[in-house]
């Protein structure tokens, strides 16, 4: 059966405007759910919000919030406490990561990094509770990696990142249990969300391959999951072998073998979304 709206509540996405968090949007949009885009000034979040309402016959906003800002979780409640939009799900979508040699990144890029992926999850979590609880079912939708397995040379500030949010989602979840607030964490392996992404992909050879998959594929899994009230999602039969390897094998040994895949691979040196905000306007 699928979940439909019935309390008019909001659903409020980080990264709303592209990718995974632009078709969330369209999946919780198709089951009636108003919808809130949090992403950066971009041409696209004009698109996104057109889009969703040529489709369905709900209520779109759109704020443009840098969410490396330590105030922007603060600006984006203020604004739906404003506009009088009550949250009943809220998705944290907003990231990125990288590959490559520790060294190859500057400590202005992992500080942006450990912002978006951690500190604005955790903020908006918290300032948003009170809002999810008035409603008989609120949801948290975490969009987490498979990276949250394992340690990962080479990703070694995402990887940790990702294991934060990971224990963070289970912990925060068993706190609320006897809320109607339910928390879920979705661990992708790779997911094609740009061209960038894909020619890493690509350079890694066939493994990489096959454990990508589409937006739309992790958007569709990861709703539906969230209103099952599961824990955790691992959507692919590959990542779930992964998970297996990592549990069973030594961590001296899978460090290895991840650091040596690296090492080999040709990587293409990633950049903030601020930064290619920057490329694309100029």
């Amino acid at each position: 059966m699928v979940e439909r709206s019935t309390e008019n509540g909001y659903a409020l996405i980080t990264g709303g405007s592209q990718g995974i968090g632009k078709q969330i949007a369209l999946e919780l949009a198709s089951r009636g759910y108003n919808i809130l885009i949090v992403a950066l000034h971009h041409p696209n979040i004009a698109e996104a919000k057109a889009d969703i309402l040529s489709k369905y016959d709900i209520k779109v906003d759109t704020i443009s919030v840098d969410l490396t800002e330590i105030s922007s979780a603060q600006e984006v409640f203020d604004w739906c406490n404003k506009e009088g939009y009550k949250v009943q799900i809220l998705v944290n979508n907003a990231g990125f990561g990288y590959a490559g040699a520790f060294e190859s990144y500057n400590h202005e890029f992992y500080d942006n990094l450990m912002k978006i992926n951690m500190v604005a999850p955790v903020n908006l979590c918290r300032l948003f509770l009170d809002d999810l609880k008035s409603f008989s079912r609120g949801y948290i939708l975490n969009i987490g990696s498979a990276a949250a397995y394992s340690d990962m040379p080479f990703k070694t500030v995402y990887a940790a990142t990702k294991k934060f949010l990971y224990g963070f989602t289970l912990a925060l979840r068993e706190e609320l249990r006897d809320t109607g607030v339910s928390l879920t964490i979705i661990c992708p392996s790779g997911v094609a969300t740009n061209a960038s992404v894909m020619q890493n992909v690509k350079d890694m050879g066939a493994v990489a391959r096959l454990s990508t998959t589409t937006p739309e594929h992790i958007a569709h899994k990861a709703v539906k999951g969230m209103f099952a009230r599961k824990t955790v999602i691992v959507p692919l039969a590959i990542t779930k072998l992964y998970v297996g390897m990592v549990r069973l094998l030594p961590r001296g040994i899978m460090l290895r073998m991840i650091g040596n895949k690296f090492r080999k691979s040709k990587v293409k040196l990633y950049k903030t979304p601020q930064q290619q905000n920057a490329d694309d306007a100029a």
